[in-house]
């Protein structure tokens, strides 16, 4: 059965805009949020609006014409979760949403965690996609680990790495719309102030993640917006970051989360990664 999260995310109307669940809609009018709702609607406008050229580091409004991604990957199934903060918003994003079906198919079959005949479920991994800087933050964060994994358990084939780690690793995010900056106004000291959204999230990193991680099902990796998600003390399977490492964590495999993706392989973090 789909977990409270998904069912959650299936009530959300995917064929009109603003892309927003609507448990959310009050909390974000009451926080005042300014938020893009109507404009722009598709590529064409979103190049012609004030936002394009304008997507500066401390823009906090929110891209509803956007799919929201709230998860990537099979969140029932993956064995390695990273939890992070907010889907970012790049030019590629609204052009990939509005002129390749293929890729708009995915963000929707993802959101639906409906995966059948899909072979890289974290979309990101995927090679298909490889001209998506979505593709490109994922793939350049995990490159070094993935090539380990490659060269320890599939004789040295990189795409076989790639897609296997596709199938076993998921991102959950604490805020699910596209934006530049995180909104901290939208995390509130109560669940009565905090988006319904973020709230499920959390409600199930605390609960299922959480209790699969100290069971030792899965590994849990949380970089960013620790104070946020509320994670205790790490231990084996549970990773956390220090403060100074948040802002540009890596995924290398000397990195804390590099090392304990290796480690759910069976893969020594020490093992030099062979060069051509």
């Amino acid at each position: 059965m789909p977990n409270e999260l998904i069912k959650f995310w299936r009530k959300l109307n995917l064929t009109s805009q603003p892309f927003a669940h609507p448990d959310d809609s009050e909390i974000l009018r009451q926080n005042g949020a300014e938020f893009n709702g109507t404009e722009p609607g598709n590529f064409e406008t979103y190049i012609g609006s004030s936002l394009f050229g304008r997507l500066k580091s401390d823009d906090k409004r929110l891209h509803l014409s956007l799919l929201p991604t709230p998860y990537m990957g099979d969140i029932t199934h993956a064995e390695i979760v990273i939890l992070s903060s907010n889907p970012g918003v790049e030019h590629t994003d609204y052009w990939a949403e509005n002129k390749m079906p293929p890729f708009q198919r995915r963000l929707e079959g993802n959101l639906q965690q409906s995966f059948e005949g899909v072979e890289s479920p974290f979309l990101f991994l995927d090679p298909e996609f490889c001209w998506h800087t979505g593709f490109m933050y994922w793939e350049e964060r995990l490159r070094e680990v993935i090539r380990l994994i490659a060269d320890k358990r599939f004789d040295k084939r990189y795409i076989e790495g790639l897609r296997d780690l596709s199938r076993r690793l998921a991102c959950v995010e604490l805020i699910p719309y596209h934006s530049v900056s995180f909104v901290n106004g939208l995390i509130g000291r109560t669940p009565s102030e905090t988006l319904p959204s973020a709230n499920k999230a959390l409600d199930f990193a605390r609960t299922t993640l959480l209790q699969d991680t100290v069971e030792g099902r899965r590994t849990l990796v949380v970089p960013r917006k620790t104070e946020k998600w509320g994670i205790p003390a790490p231990h084996e399977h549970l990773v956390i970051y220090p403060s100074e490492q948040a802002q540009t964590f890596s995924l290398k495999p000397n990195s804390p989360g590099g090392k304990a993706i290796l480690r759910r392989y069976g893969i020594d973090s020490a093992e030099s990664i062979e060069r051509n």
